[in-house]
């Protein structure tokens, strides 16, 4: 079960033959299988795959993905971009745990329950997915995990909102759990969201400041200047005037105009 609803579709087709689990295993003969894998396809059901996950069921592949805690986490843009120069190699990846669901293969005699962690990574955009032999037991979600592996390929994968990417894909057996950190928020989560509301909030407030700034500048038609001062003269103050040079001239009794 998914319990974040983020599904990841195309991961892992269980067909072809088993190893058998008698078998020596040589991390040599593993990494001859990865040589024929390819990489940005959705399935990975690479007969590579299933050697790694039996080899980290045994002693010498768990030696292998011992932490130390001190190795820089190799950034996943080198996986994608040169995923031959990593190919079989136990590096480090760290990344922001999105989605956990466990599986069983059960055509695959020596592969037994796999545990699946899907992994976010905030600069290249991607999503990992780390495949563990051992029950990772309780991972908060959007938790910083640390974890040791097998790098394997570059898979493609489409989640349930029809959105297409691509990711590196491991093999390990356990989370290091010594490095896991507190719980990171989602991007687009509560906080977020909160944060939105309050910027949204200032900008209102201000936009309000700014208006009743402006209506309290604006000059009046009509002010008091202090105690006994006179109002400023309107329009209708000189309608007599108007009014006067309108009326015709009235001639006196002589003819004349009236005017000297």
């Amino acid at each position: 079960m998914n319990p974040s609803g983020l599904v990841v579709t195309g991961v892992v087709v269980l067909l072809g033959a088993a190893l058998s689990p008698g078998q020596e295993m040589s991390i040599s003969e593993g990494r001859r299988l990865l040589e024929d894998v390819r990489d940005e396809v959705f399935s990975f059901d690479d007969p590579g795959f299933y050697w790694f996950c039996q080899y980290c069921r045994t002693a010498e592949g768990k030696a292998g993905l011992v932490d130390d805690g001190k190795s820089d986490a190799v950034p996943w843009k080198l996986l994608m971009e040169r995923p031959g120069d990593y190919r079989g190699q136990a590096v480090v990846i760290e990344g922001v745990l999105r989605s956990r669901y466990s599986y069983d293969v059960p055509n695959r005699e020596g592969v037994g329950r796999l545990h699946q962690l899907e992994l976010a990574d905030a600069v290249s955009r991607a999503l990992a997915a780390v495949v563990l032999t051992d029950d990772p037991g309780e991972l908060p979600m959007r938790s910083r995990v640390r974890v040791k592996a097998y790098f394997i390929k570059v898979r493609s994968f489409q989640t349930s909102e029809g959105e297409a990417g691509a990711g590196p894909l491991f093999v390990g057996a356990e989370v290091g759990r010594a490095a896991l950190a507190a719980p990171v928020p989602d991007p687009g989560g509560p906080d977020r969201r909160s944060r939105n509301y309050i910027f949204a909030g200032v900008v209102v407030m201000a936009l309000i400041w700014f208006l009743l700034r402006r209506g309290l500048s604006r000059p009046r038609t009509r002010f008091s200047a202090g105690p006994g001062a006179q109002e400023a003269p309107t329009e209708a103050d000189f309608d007599w005037i108007h009014r006067s040079a309108d009326r015709p001239h009235e001639k006196d009794d002589a003819g004349g105009s009236g005017c000297d």
